[in-house]
């Protein structure tokens, strides 16, 4: 038989435990036992609370959001809400995360609804999963606005949505640089919450005016008063820093890769050795002047005896060999068949350092190795999930003494090795090695070849299967791979490289903290916003504040699960009085809550 109880020094926090509770199903286990409840016998019944904040103990699970009862009298059960893991102190970090889950939690009742209407046709579907993934991997078009991110009822991670409870995120810091507009990601202090004898807790996430205007809390005409009431989003052509490397390899045996290119950012260079042992960083730089987009990078390797001198310089032609006409590009290196002074520049090398700029050939590392390169080429190495990354390369030109310059032209994709090739096996001319064939291999433009490795493929239902990565390994090696056969002696290596894009999807959410992207800004009036019929349902009085009543709950199949010795009645009874100061501070005094039982 179920216990309804509370402890007399706790009182507004309800514990109910049994063996009718089960993990998978308490909440609706809850349910029934609390509808089926007299009086006497509980606090908490059909109607007497708006939501439900429940937790199982133990559990390993999430929050989630479930529906409540709308028929339910005189109040409306608007939400049954698992919150997950208890918190596990009462600090104020814990209080803060479990405040987050519980804005979130309580904010699903109205949002993130998937049939919005932002008016002339114009739907805001157009960011699930499926269609977001396509529009990185294959170009699709984004023929509206992208507002959902993961699941479908969060707010998209490159939407301005002002830290809400939604996953949304705190863009600041615009600044236009060349075509693009770069945008940073911050934290953001709403409020600091105060207990007697307890840490002051940071709020850090608050509704925002379009979380307002679909609750229906804020008229749409007047969200966003301070940028015309536009809704904004970005078009992610670069983010940074992301877990990637991309750029020239030289494969010095079977079991040892040295890796020369942009590092995790496309402002930024490293050298590193890929080894059975694992990936060792040689030498990491950052220009003070680093080339501005569009241009990419001349990566260089040049063989002196046993030693590698890996050297880089701006260059523009891969975003030049891109460009839809040749006449956009001035100078003529839209059209040029060779990379500019690839070969320039080579009786004296100059000693590796951090360049002030890349206008010539600089020395990044000087690396000694006396073993025989079996393959070179380029790579994109992402070691990572929920990222995308697309390199382009432009031609891969060698020059050995005494012999005549081999200039490989991408003029289309090259044939893919054998399954389960080594480096070795690679030949005169070039060849793919692609240890998984889910990376993404183009031509495109004049002659440049586009290696991506995406975060997720479409399979055969036409839905899309998430890629952990395409990292860079010698005992399990996932990195897609253009290469040719090693030289013999001294030689000289050059290819052009750029990110081309780079991205995560759009449910990276708070991955994406402190980060940049660049891209293109877009806007939205909020005042063609439209609800769907279930949305108008739960809609609020525009400007009223709105007061909800809370049931704190605590259930367990076994009693011993709540032994008063582990504290838990009190950090959760805490939790709730952190909560009544929160809920208005995230709602601009819109919303308060009532949580006494």
């Amino acid at each position: 038989m179920a216990s309804i109880r509370t402890r007399s020094d706790f009182s507004n926090v309800l514990l109910v435990t049994g063996k009718e509770l089960r993990h998978d199903s308490y909440r609706d286990d809850l349910r029934e036992l609390l509808y089926a409840a007299g009086r006497s016998e509980s606090a908490v019944r059909r109607g007497t609370h708006h939501f439900w904040i429940t937790w199982f103990v133990p559990t390993t699970a999430g929050g989630e959001y479930d529906d409540g009862d709308l028929r339910a009298r005189p109040r409306k059960l608007r939400g049954v809400i698992r919150m997950g893991r208890t918190p596990a102190d009462t600090t104020a970090d814990s209080m803060q995360k479990q405040l987050r889950t519980l804005l979130e939690e309580v904010g699903h009742h109205w949002l993130v609804p998937n049939d919005l209407d932002l008016g002339d046709g114009i739907r805001d579907r157009l960011a699930t999963r499926n269609e977001w993934t396509a529009y990185l991997n294959d170009g699709a078009p984004l023929t509206g606005v992208p507002l959902l991110g993961r699941d479908n009822l969060h707010w998209n991670s490159y939407l301005q949505a002002d830290k809400s409870p939604l996953d949304g995120q705190w863009w600041t810091e615009e600044q236009r640089e060349g075509p693009l507009v770069r945008w940073t990601n911050r934290a953001r202090d709403v409020a600091t919450l105060t207990l007697p004898s307890f840490d002051p807790v940071t709020l850090s996430t608050a509704f925002s005016d379009l979380d307002l205007s679909i609750m229906g809390l804020m008229d749409p005409k007047a969200a966003y008063a301070d940028s015309n009431n536009e809704l904004r989003w970005i078009d992610p052509q670069l983010v940074a820093p992301l877990p990637y490397r991309a750029g020239l390899c030289v494969c010095e045996s079977n079991t040892s890769v040295l890796l020369f290119g942009f590092d995790q950012d496309h402002r930024a260079l490293c050298v590193a050795r890929v080894t059975s042992r694992g990936t060792t960083t040689l030498a990491t730089v950052r220009p003070t002047n680093f080339p501005a987009r569009p241009a990419g990078l001349a990566l260089r390797v040049v063989r002196r005896g046993s030693d590698y001198h890996f050297q880089a310089r701006a260059d523009s032609a891969v975003a030049a060999h891109l460009a839809p006409e040749p006449l956009d590009i001035p100078g003529g290196s839209a059209v040029a068949p060779r990379i500019r002074g690839a070969f320039d520049d080579l009786t004296t090398i100059p000693t590796a350092g951090t360049p002030t700029d890349l206008a010539a050939f600089r020395t990044i590392a000087t690396v000694r190795s006396t073993d025989t390169p079996v393959a070179l080429g380029a790579v994109v190495d992402r070691w990572a999930g929920s990222t995308y990354v697309q390199a382009g390369v432009y031609n891969l030109e060698i020059r050995q003494p005494r012999k005549t310059d081999i200039t490989h032209v991408f003029t289309s994709v090259p044939p893919t090795m054998a399954a389960g090739s080594s480096y070795d096996a690679a030949g005169s001319e070039p060849r793919l090695h692609l240890p998984d064939r889910r990376a993404i291999i183009r031509r495109r433009g004049r002659n440049v070849l586009l290696i991506a490795a995406p975060y997720a493929t479409r399979n055969t239902s036409n839905s899309y299967t998430n890629i952990d990565d395409f990292a860079l390994s010698i005992s399990n090696d996932h990195a897609p791979k253009v290469l040719v056969e090693g030289p013999t002696g001294d030689f000289t290596a050059v290819t052009s490289v750029a990110i081309t894009r780079s991205a995560t999807s759009p449910w990276a959410a708070g991955y994406l903290r402190d980060r940049q992207a660049w891209g293109h800004i877009n806007r939205v009036p909020v005042a063609r916003l439209k609800l769907g019929a279930d949305s108008r349902t739960k809609k609020l009085t525009v400007g009223r504040t709105t007061t909800f009543s809370f049931a704190f709950i605590i259930t367990a199949a076994d009693d011993d699960d709540l032994d008063p010795e582990r504290d838990l009645v009190s950090r959760i009874d805490l939790l709730r009085r952190y909560f009544e100061l929160a809920l208005p501070r995230a709602s601009r005094g819109l919303l308060k809550a009532r949580t006494n039982l």
